[in-house]
């Protein structure tokens, strides 16, 4: 049995992904051959072969970028404002909004790449409704992805959330009934292309508003009830100005009727957002409080952990 072997050099210290590539591509700059010769690669499958960012398979990869460079060539001859496209990831979802909003931004330009290629895809962009529904598709993604980054951060709190989704479902509606009357203007990307006149307007209305319909049932689903529930919980919000909750027990509401009848905390509290009762110097209060209201909504709260996470 003959073997070929390329070449074989001992590496010293590290010998991470990027230092096995420098081995590797310096020999073929030396022996001046070509990284477009390399069809096929097989590793041991360890992380320093194979990690998708500094892996020896991911410095190959970027090593004959060809349709990357051929791309942004065509989108600095046309003029782009854009000179590359976003790679959507399933790890961050996020991501698919800015993913289509850039595809539809750049759809002439893939159009053009896609047909220089002879790729079967460039039919799709040929299509005027199927560029209509990835129009569609961005703007409604861009509104999913605002409602996601609201729901984050240290600041927010469980009574914020149950805000947030509530508006977000009130807007729902509001694009429906504009859809109804034939309204597009709250989707940009979708009204921007219609307005060129290169597609029909009743198809794709029909469809945003069919979509609309499912999106609000899922969010229903999701949190049934929310608007009447959040209500309920306006004693947590400001003390002084609504009804005390009569779930609450007894001893809970006894210590809420001292606060609410403080003139100088209700001073106090005009002219702020901040949770009154779960501020420093309410310890005695906010401490049996917090335990009710964590068994009260965790239910809720783990819905809204599983809508932000998909």
């Amino acid at each position: 049995m003959n073997k070929h072997i390329l070449f074989c050099k001992k590496l010293t210290g590290r010998t991470t992904g990027q230092d096995v590539f420098n081995v590797i591509d310096n020999f073929f700059s030396q022996h001046k051959l070509d990284w477009k010769s390399c069809s096929h690669v097989c590793t041991d499958g360890a992380a320093a072969m194979t990690g998708r960012v500094n892996g020896l398979m991911a410095h190959i990869k970027k090593s004959r970028p060809l349709n990357h460079r051929l791309f942004q060539s065509l989108c600095e001859d046309g003029g782009s404002e854009h000179k590359q496209l976003l790679l959507h990831t399933d790890v961050r979802w996020l991501s698919r909004g800015k993913t289509l909003q850039r595809l539809f931004e750049l759809r002439n330009e893939v159009r053009a790449f896609l047909s220089e290629h002879t790729h079967p895809l460039v039919a799709m962009f040929d299509d005027a409704d199927w560029v209509a529904r990835l129009g569609y598709l961005s703007d409604i993604f861009s509104k999913l992805n605002q409602l996601n980054l609201s729901l984050q951060g240290k600041d927010t709190n469980v009574l914020s959330l149950y805000d947030k989704v509530c508006g977000f479902m009130e807007k729902i509606k509001l694009w429906q009934s504009k859809c109804e009357k034939g309204d597009k203007s709250c989707f940009l990307q979708l009204n921007a292309y219609i307005a060129t006149g290169e597609c029909d307007r009743a198809p794709i209305v029909k469809i945003v508003h069919t979509h609309l319909s499912k999106l609000k049932n899922e969010f229903n689903s999701y949190f049934p009830d929310i608007d009447n529930k959040s209500s309920t919980l306006d004693w947590v919000r400001n003390p002084f100005v609504t009804c005390i909750n009569s779930s609450i027990p007894a001893r809970l509401q006894e210590d809420l009727i001292d606060v609410s009848s403080d003139r100088s905390l209700k001073m106090r509290k005009q002219g702020t957002m901040e949770l009154l009762l779960f501020t420093p110097g309410f310890s005695s209060i906010a401490i049996p409080l917090s335990v009710f209201l964590r068994a009260s909504l965790c239910p809720a709260l783990c819905l809204l952990i599983l809508k932000e996470r998909g």
